[in-house]
């Protein structure tokens, strides 16, 4: 009977995580806040890809101390319902990337 369960689990449904705020510190970090949890980044290390897609991918990766690679990806829905919101957050996103990436050169 347990088997029978496990195996009639397809009725589950799966969700793409949904950005629900996006804010940025003083110094300019971003703090996206998702359905999945809450993540803190710098914005130079970050990117977003397939901003018309119905999927949004954000994209993190960077070098630390140790010389080792850090990279987090996470797929965000970008349905109808939420990609007004979106534009929004990916606008400001790239303006303050934008404006931290000429202070960094």
């Amino acid at each position: 009977m347990k088997l029978f369960k496990f195996l009639n689990r397809q009725n589950i449904a799966i969700t793409v995580p949904v950005i629900n705020s996006a804010c940025y510190t003083t110094d300019d970090f971003l703090i996206l806040s998702t359905s999945v949890g809450q993540f803190t980044f710098d914005p130079v290390d970050c990117d977003f890809a397939g901003v018309d897609d119905d999927v949004i991918l954000f994209l993190f990766a960077r070098k630390n101390a140790n010389n080792r690679v850090e990279n987090f990806n996470l797929n965000l829905d970008n349905s109808l319902k939420n990609k007004s919101k979106n534009e929004e957050i990916v606008a400001k996103f790239l303006e303050i990337k934008k404006r931290k990436c000429s202070i960094k050169s």
